[in-house]
């Protein structure tokens, strides 16, 4: 009974109020559509500028990756010339070995000559002390055999002239040739240190090694700047390939100069101090980084270009 009482009052219901609230309901749903129509349009609208970024984005992209394809067709050119020129430095040392191994031969049989002659000059002495005790009075004959005694002394005297040139010039070739050699060491122990830093470089824009890399290359550049070494202009004079190249001879001095044993300037030579100290190249150091870095403060020499060591 008292639920059918409810029903009833509740169909006494004014309908004017029941109007009321329907349309209140119905403003409140359009004012919630206005607010979702809003909140669309909104969102369209960050769509759309996130596209556009993205479009950017993809651009910049594509761009750093033909960039970095660039890079590495370039750096597989330069390895490519440095390989010839290795090639061609071994090519070098290779002939330089056979012409110093004829010039041994050659040195071996004046000094055989030079020992026969020797027994043959004392042959001689014995047979002139000989003729000369029975020719004593035979004037003629004695004149003829110191004639002959002095032009074998001529012969030898010769020959040890040739001896000598012969042993100087056999020095000569050795010293190119450990020179050549000491020169190849060098270069390749320190191209495994270049290659890895070069393969760090060649990695993507946004990779840790690459950054890392490129921060210690452009710390380098600006140490060797600061130094006081490195000049410019006399690089690019005595590397017209640098000057060639048309790009920044200190930036290419500190990813590939210092590697190849070449000079900053004419008050630092690279070799020299490579020989000088054997474990800066087993560390795999460049001679000039090594002597700002660690060289100078332990006092190590630093000598000139064209300097004896």
């Amino acid at each position: 009974m008292p639920q059918i009482a409810e029903e009833t009052k509740d169909r006494q219901v004014d309908p004017q109020a029941k109007d009321e609230r329907i349309g209140d309901d119905l403003e409140f749903a359009r004012k919630e559509i206005a607010k979702s129509r809003e909140s669309e349009a909104s969102a369209f609208r960050k769509l759309d500028t996130l596209k556009s970024r993205m479009f950017d984005v993809s651009s910049r992209l594509a761009d750093l990756e033909a960039e970095l394809q660039n890079e590495r067709d370039a750096n597989k050119l330069k390895i490519s010339n440095l390989e010839k020129a290795h090639g061609n430095l071994e090519k070098e040392c290779g002939d330089l070995k056979k012409e110093c191994a004829n010039l041994e031969k050659e040195r071996d049989q004046f000094v055989l000559m030079a020992s026969n002659l020797t027994e043959e000059r004392e042959k001689f002495e014995v047979a002139l002390a000989a003729e000369r005790e029975e020719l004593r009075n035979k004037s003629t004959q004695h004149a003829d055999l110191e004639d002959r005694y002095l032009n074998r002394l001529a012969d030898i005297a010769e020959l040890g002239h040739a001896i000598t040139r012969k042993e100087v010039q056999l020095t000569r070739v050795t010293a190119q040739h450990e020179y050549v050699a000491l020169r190849n060491h060098i270069i390749s122990t320190l191209t495994p240190t270049k290659e890895r830093l070069h393969r760090a470089i060649t990695k993507p824009f946004y990779s840790k090694a690459r950054r890392r890399a490129e921060k210690a290359v452009a710390s380098e550049i600006a140490m060797v700047a600061q130094s006081g070494l490195f000049e410019a202009g006399w690089y690019c004079e005595n590397y017209p390939d640098v000057a060639q190249s048309g790009g920044d001879p200190l930036r290419h001095f500190v990813l590939h100069g210092a590697y190849e044993l070449r000079d900053p300037g004419p008050a630092f030579s690279a070799f020299k101090y490579h020989q000088k100290y054997p474990d800066v190249t087993e560390a795999g150091a460049p001679a000039l980084l090594h002597y700002l870095r660690n060289g100078r403060s332990e006092g190590r020499l630093a000598f000139k270009v064209g300097e004896d060591s």
